[in-house]
């Protein structure tokens, strides 16, 4: 009888003796004084940055965009944290030049030529053993490039991030391939459908799975047809043009900078007479066009 009322003794004991917590929000704000603190203590004062402006003083120069006959264009989209300025400005070319040719207005993904530029990229590097430059930027042809081997599709058809996500942000996405294949140079791995399937993986991650087939309209279309058929644009009707006096006038070269990766020489080179007639006359013609310019020049607005 003795043991039984130690064993219901101890049962009642231990049920007194539970502690109780809860979760909190983590802070430590002695710690987050220590680093703020640091973290100003070692911030160094920077120089004023100045850069170079032109004085318009005395210059006749429009005051308004309603002195210009304005060619259709979309409004401006964001690129977000990204650095595809080539291919939003492209689109919203080739976006005029569907409104130009069918009179629709059709909002292209600026994202689904990014998507397959990356795979070419990515292969590129491949078969020079690393040797092509690696980074976000490329060249207005790419666009056209990628249209003639992948298509082209409605922004709603591929949007190119998380719908929950409010910018493109590449930053991540663009670090994870670029350690990938730098990593495969130094390990001398070059499995090119091995290190394609790994980037795409990356990149579906990112941008999500561009579509081989979707609706529009109520058909269903392949990018290609949708292209040829929808915005009834062909590629190869576009040409690019430039104006070094280092290459020989009136053939076609090779345009030497980082973002020209793949070494493009469709370039047709005309002397800087003929380079702004070609702009002013194309316009007056109701044509847009795609201009590639140096963002280092702090031109007239900056």
């Amino acid at each position: 009888m003795i043991k039984k009322i130690g064993v219901l003794l101890l049962i009642s004991t231990t049920v007194i003796a539970q502690d109780k917590g809860q979760f909190e929000s983590y802070s430590n704000p002695f710690y987050k004084t220590i680093v703020t603190e640091s973290n100003d203590y070692d911030q160094k004062e920077k120089e004023e940055y100045k850069s170079f402006k032109m004085n318009f003083d005395g210059k006749q120069i429009p005051k308004s965009l309603d002195e210009f006959t304005i060619i259709d264009a979309d409004n401006p989209i964001s690129q977000g944290n990204t650095g595809t300025c080539w291919c939003f400005s492209t689109t919203s070319f080739y976006e005029s030049e569907i409104k130009r040719i069918t009179k629709k207005d059709i909002n292209l993904s600026e994202l689904y030529p990014v998507y397959f530029e990356y795979i070419e990229k990515a292969r590129g590097y491949i078969n020079s053993r690393g040797k092509t430059h690696l980074g976000e930027g490329s060249e207005t042809n790419a666009v056209q490039r990628m249209m003639e081997l992948y298509g082209i599709v409605p922004f709603e058809s591929y949007e190119g991030k998380p719908s929950d996500q409010p910018f493109y942000n590449h930053e991540k996405m663009f670090g994870e391939i670029e350690t990938y294949l730098k990593n495969c140079k130094k390990t001398n791995f070059w499995d090119e459908q091995a290190i394609l399937s790994n980037v795409k993986s990356i990149l579906n991650h990112y941008m999500g799975v561009p579509p081989t087939k979707f609706r529009y309209n109520g058909r269903t279309y392949t990018p290609k047809g949708f292209m040829r058929y929808v915005t009834r644009l062909n590629p190869k009707n576009y040409v690019d043009f430039m104006s070094l006096m280092q290459k020989p006038y009136w053939e076609q070269s090779e345009y030497k900078v980082p973002d020209n990766w793949w070494r493009s020489d469709d370039y047709y080179n005309v002397p800087l007479d003929d380079f702004m007639s070609i702009i002013k006359e194309s316009v007056k013609n109701g044509y847009s066009m795609s201009i590639g310019g140096d963002v280092s020049e702090s031109g007239y607005s900056s």
